[in-house]
C-alpha cells in the first residue's frame, strides 16, 4: 500500500502557545532514516519525538517490564534513582544487543517511576543515551512491580526487514532470568485487544480474564499462542508477582510473552490486555474495528483493533496545559492529537490503540463525555483506562498516548491480483443475519514460481474451498500441487462464516452453501476479470472446483447458481442436502448444528424456500440445470461409512443421473483404504489431495487425453437473469447482469 508520510499543512502559529509538543509545520520536523522509520516533531522528553512512524514490513520487538534488577534477582541501586536509571537503560542496551539492533531502532518507550525525582532521573539517563535519536516517548508516576523500584519501563523496537515471518519470544543473559524478555510481532495482521475484566479476588479475577481474553481471540480464530505481549494493570502493585505467576500458569507449556504490570486504582482487582499476531497480511482496509458476537459495542472503544497491513504511528505520551479544568486538559490533548496525526498522513478514523491514565474520576467522565466528539462511533480506538497516583506532570489529571495507522490511499483500497502467490480482499453480497458492506478474503497460486507471469493460454482456474469451520486451505487439497500440477490458477477462499467462531460458536444459523457459493463465484469472476484486464492469456473452458465437506458442499452448490461455468467438480465428502438434523441439532446430527429454528418469529427461522435452495440434488433444479446446458462432470467421493450424508449422497448421484447430468461417484469401501490416500472408510477420507489426483487425474491434467473443457461461454460472459430455481413460494434468482452473480428471492404474488 502506498502513503504519502510527507508534512501535510502547517500548523497556525496561535495554536502552538497552548501544546507542548514542539512545532510539527517544519519540513526539518520530519525526518525519515535509512531503516526506513519516520520521526515527527518533538516529544515533551528531550530527545524524544511527537511520534514515529513504522513499515508495515519491520517486525517490532515488545520488552517484558524493565527493572533494576540483576540477573540473580538482586535490586541494583537501593534509594538511588540515578543509578537504577542507568540500570534500566543498560537492560534496554542488552536487549538491542541481543537482536544486533541500535539504539535508532527504538519506537516508543513507557516509562513508570515511583515519583518525579525518579522520573526525572530517567529521563535525564534517556536522554544522554538517545541524544537527536530518540523514540516516542509516555510516562506514568506508578507503584511498581518491586517494591525498592524507583523506575521501570518498557519498549517497542523495529527489527530488520525478513527476520522474522512468526511470533518469537527469547530470553537475555543478562537480565533477571525467568520467563521470555522479548516477544516479536512479525508484519502481516496486528491485533489490539482493549483492556479486560473480570470479578473475583485477585488471583481468580486474574485467571477469569486471561480465559475471557482468550474467548476473544480465539473469534478471530486465533490461540493464545498467538499472543506476543501482556500488560495488567494490578491492584494491589504488591501482588504484581503473583499476578505474574498468574498469567505465566496460563500459557501452560507454550512459551510465556513479555509481562507488563502498571498500577491500577480501581475497585475491581485488575484489568489485562493483550498484543497479538494475526497471521499474514490482509489487503484493502488497513484497519478492522471488531466487536465479538458475544459482546456489546462501544461508540467511544472498540474491543479488538487489527492492523490488517501497512505501517504503525506511536504517538509518545500527551498531556493538556497544566492547572487546567479537566475538559480543557482534554481538548487541548486532542488537538495535539490531531496535528500529530496530520503530520503522518493519519486523522481520527485511523486510531488503533488509546492508553488512558487519569488520577481523578472527574477527569474519567469528562474523558467519557468527550471522545465522541473526536472518535468516529464505529472506528474508535482499541483502550485501556487506569486511574494512576499521577500523570508525571505537575497540575494535570489525564495523559494518554495512542497507535494509529496512516490513512491509505484510494488506490490501494482497489483490490488487485497481486503478482506472486498472496491474498486480495474483495466485496461480497450483503448477507441479511448482518446487514452492512461485507468483504472476503481469497488466496491466489500461480502454476510455476509463484508468479503470475507464469499463467498462460493452457492455464485454468480452480477453486479449492475449506470445510466447515476452517479457513483458507483447511480440510481440502493443497492449492499449491493443484496448480503446479494441473497449470491453474488455484484459488482458496474465506466465503461467509469461515473459521471456527463465525460458523460453529456464533450464533447466527451455518448459511449452508447459499451465500458461501456466491462468495466464490465472486472470487472467481474477480480472477477471471483481472487476467482480461491485464491482457493474460488463459483457458476459460478450464474451470473447476473441489472442497472437503463443507467445502464439498460449497463447490457443488457454486456449479448449480453457475451451471454454465465449470467443467468439473471433485465433491470430496460434501454436504448434499440441508437435512433437518443438521439444520435443528436433532438426533443423529452427530455434533453438526446449523443453528436454524422452527420457529417463525425467530431470526434463525429457517423457512422452506431456503432450505430448498439449498439442495444440491433437488431434481428439479437438476433438471433446469440440464436445460440450460450444464456440461460440467461432478466426481462424487464419499466414504461408505459416513452416516451423517451417505443416505443424501445417493439420493444426489440417483437425481443427477435421472436428469441426465455426468456424474461419477466413488463410494469409498475398506478394500480402497490404502493408508496413504484414503484412510477411512468415513467422513474424513484421507489425503485430500492424493484424493483429488487419485480419481480426477485424467480430468484435469491438461495434457491429458480426457481432460475436461466446458464448451460456450460462462454465466459471467452471458449476463443474463436465466438462472432461475423455482421453491414452494415463490423463485430463487441468480442474476448475472453485472457480470458477477447477484442471488435474490422473488415471492409469489
Amino acid at each position: 500500500m502506498k502513503y504519502d508520510f510527507t508534512l501535510l499543512v502547517a500548523f497556525a502559529l496561535s495554536l502552538l502557545g497552548a501544546i507542548d509538543i514542539v512545532s510539527l509545520a517544519a519540513e526539518s520536523d520530519v525526518r525519515r532514516e535509512l531503516s526506513g522509520l519516520q520521526r515527527v516533531g518533538a516529544g515533551t522528553v528531550t530527545g524524544s519525538v511527537a511520534a514515529v512512524v513504522v513499515p508495515g514490513e519491520l517486525p517490532l520487538l515488545h520488552t517484558t517490564q524493565l527493572l533494576p534488577i540483576g540477573k540473580s534477582n538482586e535490586l541494583i541501586g537501593k534509594d538511588d534513582a540515578a543509578a537504577q536509571s542507568a540500570a534500566v537503560v543498560q537492560q534496554l542496551k542488552d536487549v538491542l544487543k541481543s537482536q544486533n539492533v541500535t539504539l535508532d531502532k527504538v519506537v516508543k518507550l513507557n516509562l513508570a517511576a515511583k515519583n518525579l525525582a525518579s522520573l526525572e532521573s530517567l529521563k535525564q539517563a534517556l536522554s544522554a543515551t538517545f541524544g537527536e535519536q530518540g523514540p516516542a516517548v509516555s510516562v506514568v508516576i506508578s507503584d511498581l512491580s518491586h517494591v525498592d523500584a524507583l523506575v521501570a519501563m518498557d519498549a517497542v523496537v523495529a527489527l530488520s526487514e525478513g527476520s522474522h515471518s512468526r511470533v518469537a519470544f527469547s530470553r537475555v543473559t543478562e537480565l533477571p532470568q525467568g520467563d521470555h524478555h522479548i516477544g516479536i510481532l512479525p508484519p502481516g495482521q496486528r491485533v489490539y485487544i482493549s483492556g479486560q475484566a473480570e470479578p473475583g479476588e485477585l488471583l481468580e479475577a486474574t485467571r477469569k480474564t486471561m480465559d475471557s481474553l482468550n474467548k476473544t481471540l480465539e473469534s478471530l480464530n486465533l490461540t493464545k499462542s498467538a499472543i506476543v505481549q501482556v500488560k495488567a494493570f494490578v491492584n494491589p502493585m504488591s501482588r504484581a508477582s503473583e499476578v505474574h505467576r498468574e498469567i505465566s500458569s496460563f500459557f501452560d507449556k507454550l512459551p510465556v510473552p513479555p509481562i507488563v504490570t502498571i498500577d491500577w486504582k480501581f475497585e475491581t482487582p485488575i484489568e489485562i490486555e493483550i498484543i497479538a499476531w494475526g497471521g499474514a497480511e490482509r489487503p484493502g482496509e488497513p484497519l478492522d474495528h471488531i466487536t465479538p458476537s458475544f459482546m456489546k459495542s462501544s461508540p467511544v472503544f472498540s474491543r479488538i483493533v487489527r492492523i490488517n497491513n501497512g505501517p504503525s504511528i506511536y504517538i509518545g505520551g500527551l498531556h493538556g496545559t497544566a492547572g487546567a479544568m479537566p475538559e480543557d486538559q482534554i481538548k487541548n490533548i486532542f488537538t495535539q492529537m490531531e496535528q500529530t496525526l496530520t503530520a503522518t498522513g493519519s486523522d481520527f478514523r485511523h486510531l488503533v490503540k488509546a492508553t488512558y491514565l487519569c488520577t481523578e474520576p472527574t477527569t474519567i467522565k469528562a474523558l467519557g463525555a468527550l471522545r465522541p466528539n473526536y472518535y468516529d462511533a464505529k472506528r474508535p480506538p482499541a483502550a485501556s483506562l487506569s486511574k494512576i497516583n499521577h500523570t508525571g506532570k505537575a497540575d494535570t489529571t489525564i495523559t494518554l498516548d495512542m497507535i494509529a495507522v496512516p490513512k491509505p490511499t484510494p488506490e490501494s483500497l482497489i483490490p488487485k491480483l497481486p503478482d506472486t502467490n498472496g491474498s486480495v480482499m474483495i466485496d461480497a453480497q450483503e448477507w441479511p443475519q448482518k446487514p452492512g458492506p461485507r468483504k472476503v478474503q481469497i488466496w491466489v497460486h500461480y502454476p510455476e514460481r509463484s508468479r503470475l507471469s507464469s499463467v498462460n493460454a493452457q492455464t485454468g482456474i480452480m477453486l479449492s474451498l475449506h470445510n466447515w469451520g476452517g479457513s483458507y486451505n483447511v480440510g481440502t487439497a493443497d492449492p499449491n500441487t493443484l496448480a503446479q500440477r494441473y497449470n491453474v490458477v488455484a484459488v482458496c477462499v474465506d466465503y461467509l462464516q469461515s473459521g471456527a467462531q463465525a460458523s460453529i460458536r456464533d450464533p447466527e444459523p451455518y448459511d449452508y452453501g447459499y451465500l458461501q457459493a456466491l462468495d466464490v463465484l465472486r472470487a472467481l469472476h474477480f480472477v477471471m476479470s483481472e487476467l482480461k484486464a491485464k491482457n493474460i492469456p488463459f483457458d476459460t473452458s478450464r474451470i473447476f472446483s473441489t472442497g472437503g465437506s463443507g467445502g464439498g458442499n460449497v463447490s457443488l452448490m457454486a456449479n448449480k447458481l453457475a451451471p454454465r461455468t465449470f467443467a468439473g467438480i471433485i465433491d470430496l465428502c460434501g454436504m448434499p442436502k440441508l437435512t433437518d438434523i443438521v439444520a435443528y441439532n436433532l438426533p443423529g446430527s452427530m455434533g453438526l448444528d446449523a443453528r436454524y429454528s422452527q420457529d417463525a418469529a425467530s431470526p434463525n427461522f429457517l423457512n422452506p424456500d431456503a432450505q430448498e435452495i439449498r439442495f444440491a440434488g433437488h431434481p428439479e433444479h437438476l433438471r433446469l440445470m440440464k436445460s440450460w446446458g450444464t456440461s460440467s462432470k461432478v466426481i462424487v467421493v464419499h466414504g461408505v461409512d459416513d452416516k451423517l450424508f451417505v443416505n443424501e449422497v445417493h439420493e444426489l448421484v440417483d437425481n443427477m443421473k435421472t436428469a441426465g447430468l455426468d456424474v461419477e461417484p466413488h463410494f469409498i469401501t475398506k478394500e480402497q483404504v490404502d493408508g496413504k490416500v484414503f484412510t477411512t472408510t468415513g467422513h474424513a477420507l484421507g489425503n485430500r489431495t492424493l484424493i483429488v489426483q487419485q480419481v480426477a487425474d485424467k480430468y484435469l491434467l491438461p495434457n491429458s487425453p480426457t481432460a475436461l473443457h466446458r464448451a460456450g461461454p460462462t454465466d459471467f460472459d452471458r449476463r443474463d437473469q436465466s438462472v432461475r430455481y423455482p421453491t414452494k413460494n415463490g423463485v430463487w434468482v441468480i442474476s448475472y447482469e453485472v457480470g458477477y452473480p447477484v442471488g435474490r428471492f422473488e415471492a409469489n404474488r
